[in-house]
């Protein structure tokens, strides 16, 4: 889903404008982007947790030449999602 999308559907259901969802969303965003950046965490209750990463240097091939070259550390955000998730996924349920 895109975000022009998201913002369509948020509008919908919520009856503001489409330019005021997208608003919305980008704010989101941003406030989500800040806290990463100040605090390398960010908990929205009910929808889950963004927090950044390291992934370590390591080593890798080119796949055109077979060269091995160095990658070099990075940072990434991984989401971990709420409990709701996980009830409307099914998981822990045996069938």
């Amino acid at each position: 889903m895109k975000l022009a999308e998201l913002a369509a559907r948020i509008a919908g259901k919520s009856g503001i404008t489409n330019t005021q969802a997208e608003q919305a969303v980008n704010a989101l965003k941003e406030v989500i982007a800040e806290e990463l950046k100040k605090n390398e965490k960010f908990y929205l209750y009910g929808l889950g947790t963004f927090h950044l990463q390291v992934r370590s240097a390591r080593r890798g091939r080119n796949p055109k030449t077979g060269a091995v070259l160095e990658i070099p550390p990075k940072k990434i955000i991984k989401w971990s999602s709420s409990k709701i998730f996980d009830r409307l996924s099914g998981a822990g349920e045996v069938a």
